[in-house]
C-alpha cells in the first residue's frame, strides 16, 4: 500500500512492518488520503468516459447521415438506369400508326372502283 501524497521526498513506502509500527491517527490519515485520491481518480476517469462517449456520439450520427446520403445516391443510381434501350414512352403509351391503305397525290384515301 503506497501513499503518494504523505510520501516526502526520498521516503520509501512503509512495509507491513513499518504500518504496524505507525499510531492509529497517522494510519486513518493516510486511508483518507489514499481514498481521496482515488475519488479524484475515479472522477477524472468518468469526465473522460462521458467526453469520450458524447464524441463517439457525434462521431455517429456523422457516420449515420453519411451513410444516408450514400443509400440515396446508391438508390438513385440505380433507379435511374434505363430497363430496356427503347424509351419509356414508346413502350406500351403510343403505339406506331398502323398504314391505312392506298393514297393519291393529294394525301387522300383512293377511291374504290
Amino acid at each position: 500500500m503506497t501513499t503518494p501524497a504523505l510520501k516526502g521526498p526520498g521516503q520509501a513506502a512503509p512495509d507491513k512492518a513499518g504500518l504496524a509500527k505507525l499510531p492509529k491517527a497517522k494510519l486513518i490519515a493516510m486511508l483518507l488520503a489514499q481514498r481521496e485520491d482515488t475519488r479524484i481518480r475515479l472522477e477524472e476517469k468518468d469526465q473522460r468516459i462521458a467526453e469520450l462517449s458524447e464524441q463517439l456520439g457525434k462521431l455517429q450520427a456523422e457516420l449515420d447521415q453519411q451513410r444516408a446520403g450514400q443509400t440515396i445516391k446508391d438508390i438513385n443510381a440505380h433507379v435511374n438506369q434505363p430497363t430496356s434501350k427503347k424509351p419509356e414512352w414508346d413502350k406500351d403509351g403510343n403505339p406506331k400508326p398502323t398504314a391505312k391503305g392506298p393514297r393519291d397525290k393529294t394525301g387522300k384515301p383512293k377511291k374504290r372502283e
